[in-house]
């Protein structure tokens, strides 16, 4: 049942960051209401995948690829 709702998570973030193009770690926190540390696992899966990058000029901002 937890892995359902990650995978939701998953899902949902993917398609948010997709329509929003840039968004910040505070912005999905808000959001989604769910822990950093949860949200921060979700996109570096994201990340590792190539679905999304992290801005390094200001780091708290996540690009859709």
């Amino acid at each position: 049942m937890a892995q359902e709702l990650v995978m939701a998570s998953l899902l949902e973030l993917k398609k948010f960051i997709a329509e929003k193009k840039i968004v910040t770690l505070s912005l999905l926190l808000q959001t989604f209401h769910t822990s950093k540390g949860e949200t921060l696992a979700i996109l570096e899966l994201l990340i590792q995948k190539g679905r999304v990058k992290k801005c390094f000029k200001t780091p708290q901002h996540i690009l859709r690829r």
